[in-house]
């Protein structure tokens, strides 16, 4: 079963600050059991970047929330928030087959 975490982020860094710190966590992110996807996004309506990581188990995404990198977060972007976190279970998948 996949599980999500979503991270929402608010920061007063420029996109191009923003997306280099992210180009910096996702190379650190190749260590990580059990990630098999991760995805940034970004809320133009509410301002707020989102780090969208798919794990292969609960018992992965579990071990990654207590790790240091998942905890910098608010650190590295220079939040203006305290960061929110979601996790969520994928219940379906469905792939467009062209």
């Amino acid at each position: 079963m996949k599980y999500l975490l979503i991270t929402d982020i608010k920061t007063k860094l420029s996109d191009a600050q923003v997306m280099m710190i992210a180009e910096v966590r996702t190379k650190k992110l190749i260590k990580v059991e059990g990630l098999t996807k991760k995805s940034f996004v970004y809320d133009r309506n509410n301002s707020i970047y989102h780090e969208i990581y798919e794990f292969d188990s609960e018992e992965s995404l579990r071990s990654y929330v207590k790790t240091n990198f998942a905890n910098n977060v608010a650190e590295e972007y220079k939040t203006t928030e305290p960061v929110k976190i979601r996790i969520m279970r994928v219940l379906k998948e469905q792939k467009n087959d062209k």
